[in-house]
């Protein structure tokens, strides 16, 4: 299983990376480029998820460090939400999620955003049968 992970604009694609076990990747270009292209943009509509092995659901060092670059990135406190999948079964669409924003130095959750169903099987693909 790799981790994957996806960027969204208020539902609106930005970008799905395929890490390796232990190590999620965003492309903080295409991020920022689209940030730039947005008139009026709002920082809460832009939300990074990522895929966890199952019954990992807490966000790990490695986490903290890139939600404090994406927040120094966007200017702003970003939406973080990390998934795990019961199962790698395509036919099966079950999962856990705990969101977080890095706010006031620290972690904290907040309420989750659901994904639409074509992008929580994009996240299911790329982590179990992705490149």
């Amino acid at each position: 299983m790799k981790e994957s992970s996806l960027i969204l604009y208020d539902n609106f694609f930005i970008d799905a990376s395929i890490g390796t076990p232990c190590s999620v990747e965003f492309n903080f270009e295409k991020a920022w480029e689209f940030k730039k292209s947005i008139k009026d943009f709002d920082p809460k509509l832009l939300k990074f998820y990522h895929v966890h092995p199952e019954g990992f659901l807490d966000y790990s060092d490695i986490d903290l460090n890139c939600i404090k670059g994406l927040n120094i990135a966007m200017g702003c406190p970003v939406y973080f939400s990390i998934i795990t999948f019961l199962n790698n079964d395509l036919n099966e669409h079950y999962y856990h999620q705990i969101s977080y924003k890095y706010l006031d130095k620290q972690m904290e959750k907040v309420e989750d955003i659901p994904l639409m169903f074509n992008y929580s099987f994009l996240l299911k693909y790329l982590s179990y049968f992705g490149g």
